[in-house]
């Protein structure tokens, strides 16, 4: 039961431009950020993984200390909330590291591309959590 980890691979997914522009901050219907961001998606899509992976811990909480299996934490708060679990389940959402590639040379290169290519990232990272 402990530190298996189940993990889910999923398909690109269809670009919402006007969510994707609404998660940017932009309010106004403005073509140069709508193709900026058109751009930093034909550049990031052949990077991108989607995946989830989630893994199921036995705890065991003992006054504000809470034994994960892996780790022990300390949390007044945590203990309260899990004090009546005998387990749970860590999980996580990534789009791999070939974005953090791709912003690292944008950075260099176009600094709006690159913080563009980070809301995307996380948009898209967000949208799809399980």
């Amino acid at each position: 039961m402990n530190g298996i980890v189940y993990k889910k691979t999923y398909n690109s997914p269809k670009l919402n431009i006007k969510e994707a522009l609404r998660y940017a901050g932009i309010k106004s219907d403005d073509k140069g950020s709508e193709a900026l961001l058109l751009r930093c998606f034909t550049e990031s899509d052949s990077q991108l993984s989607y995946k989830a992976c989630m893994c199921r811990y036995a705890i065991s909480v003992s006054g504000d200390v809470v034994d994960l299996g892996f780790c022990l934490v300390k949390s007044h708060s945590l203990a309260i909330c899990l004090a009546e679990c005998s387990e749970i389940l860590l999980f996580c959402a990534t789009i791999g590291n070939g974005i953090d590639r791709l912003n690292v040379r944008a950075d260099i290169h176009n600094g709006h591309l690159a913080v563009r290519i980070k809301q995307l990232g996380t948009d898209t990272c967000d949208r799809r959590q399980i």
